[in-house]
Order: structure tokens, then C-alpha cells, then sequence
């Protein structure tokens, strides 16, 4: 099924009118029924990142298409359900470590990074880039990790808007507080780091995500232009130093003072 946005617009307006009504209320004040509902979006998504069936029968709900999925070595658009299946067999294939055994390069199996492209009831573009190590990958040191989000905002379409960094190990014990932004991406790529950093065998920041909202701008001749993005993630093992970075649309280069074993995986570009 395809979703225009004229038909998207069309079911906001239909939902919001019936909204009011229901309630009793004058339809003139529909768009106020958005704030109840997108909050309810965002906090779901925010408690559960991996749920994509269950953001997506939110997003329905209120009348949004669903989601479009892309996961690395995977070069096409998924449905929420092709996409949780794909990580659930990831995750039954881990490898599982030689006990005493140390690992001096990143194993190309160590982690894997998916994004999600949605819209949000005011038909901004909502982009989540997540990564997941193996449970059993234990190996985080400086310099940080470095990832971006890479944005094509359409000729001025959109705007680099709110953003919002989660990260925990596989117990579930947050650790957000060794994310931070790096640098804010008002040219649509904002570019992030993780302090992969290790305590009682376990990866502190094993997995997590970092979202962002491109804003519309409202500028002429933009009725139908799709935002694109795709998610990088670089893992450097065993380095010392800081990282100096740069991204955007098509590119992402990293320095480091002193780099270790480095691996980087990314996704291919989705279009909304």
C-alpha cells in the first residue's frame, strides 16, 4: 500500500475532527487532540525501541503510515515485523566467546545498527538510529564510539529539530549519561558520542538509539519532497585519545589521536 501525503494530511484532519466532536468540543480546535496522541507515540517509542510492530500499531492508530526499516547488510526498505525477526536471528546466532581468549580486532559480527523513519502527527520526519552489541561483547575503551545521523533535508524542506539519546547494557540498566552530542547537525547530520566504557563484564552502553526531528520549514515548492537518512556507527576498540569528526550528507570522516581496531557499520538511505 502506498501512503501519500495528501491522504496522511486527510486522516490527521478526519481523527482530530472526530476527536473534538466526541468530546463535544468545536472541530476549529482539532490540532489540539495531536499533543495527547504524539506524546502517547513518543514515550511508547521511547520505553520500547525495539517494538516497531508495537510503534507501529500506534502510529495507524492515528492515522500515520508505518515505519520504514533499514538494518545493516540489508539493502531495502522493511516492514516492522520483516525487521524484528531479522534482529531476533541475529541475536539466536551470537557467537559465544573462547573462555581466557582476548579479542584484538572488532569482530564483524560485535554489533549491528538498524534506523527508523517515521512521521509524527504534525507530519514532521522522525529518524531513530539504533546499535546492539552481542550480550557477550565485552571490550569498550577511549576513545569513544562515534555516530551519525545523516539527514538529506531537501534543498532547505527541513530543519534539524529536537533531539534525544538513550543507551544501556543488555541487562537493561540505563547508562544515556555516557552518550552526548557532539555536534548538533543544523545541516542535518547530527553526529553523536558513546563513552563504551565497561564495568563487571558488561558493556555499559551495549545498546541504545539516537533520534532526531527534522522539522518542516515551510518554504515554497516543497509540498512533496521526501527527507532521506541513513545511521553510521564506528566502534573503536582499544584506542587512546579524543576523535575529531564531520558528517553529512554522503560522508562521514573520523580522526583519532591514537585509533585502535576500528569497525563501522551503517545503513543504507530510506526516503520520507
Amino acid at each position: 500500500m502506498k501512503y501519500r501525503t495528501m491522504a496522511v494530511r486527510t486522516a490527521i484532519a478526519m481523527l482530530g475532527v472526530l476527536a473534538m466532536t466526541t468530546a463535544g468540543q468545536n472541530p476549529a480546535l482539532a490540532k489540539d487532540w495531536r499533543i495527547a496522541a504524539q506524546a502517547e507515540i513518543d514515550r511508547f517509542s521511547d520505553q520500547n525501541p525495539n517494538d516497531y510492530t508495537g510503534i507501529d500499531q500506534l502510529l495507524t492508530k492515528y492515522g500515520l503510515p508505518p515505519m520504514k526499516v533499514r538494518i545493516n547488510g540489508i539493502d531495502r526498505d522493511l516492514t516492522s515485523s520483516e525487521a524484528e525477526i531479522e534482529l531476533a536471528a541475529r541475536k539466536a546466532a551470537e557467537a559465544k566467546p573462547t573462555p581466557g581468549a582476548r579479542t584484538f580486532a572488532v569482530p564483524t559480527d560485535a554489533f549491528s545498527v538498524a534506523i527508523t523513519l517515521n512521521y509524527d502527527l504534525y507530519l514532521n520526519r522522525v529518524v531513530t538510529g539504533s546499535w546492539n552489541f552481542r550480550d557477550n561483547y565485552v571490550n569498550g575503551s577511549d576513545p569513544d564510539d562515534v555516530a551519525t545521523i545523516q539527514s538529506n533535508l531537501g534543498g532547505g524542506c527541513f530543519r534539524t529539530g529536537a533531539l534525544v539519546r538513550k543507551a544501556a547494557d543488555y541487562t537493561g540498566a540505563d547508562y544515556t549519561g555516557q552518550t552526548y552530542i557532539d555536534d548538533g547537525g543544523v545541516g542535518g547530520s547530527p553526529i553523536f558520542g558513546i563513552r563504551d566504557r565497561t564495568s563487571g563484564f558488561k558493556l555499559l552502553t551495549d545498546n541504545g538509539y539516537f533520534k532526531a526531528t527534522y522539522n518542516k520549514t515551510g518554504a515554497s515548492g516543497c509540498g512533496s519532497t521526501k527527507l532521506g537518512a541513513q545511521f553510521q556507527y564506528e566502534h573503536n576498540q582499544d584506542g587512546s585519545g579524543g576523535f575529531s569528526a564531520s558528517a553529512g550528507w554522503g560522508f562521514f570522516n573520523i580522526s583519532y589521536a591514537n585509533g585502535g581496531s576500528k569497525l563501522r557499520k551503517g545503513t543504507s538511505a530510506t526516503y520520507l
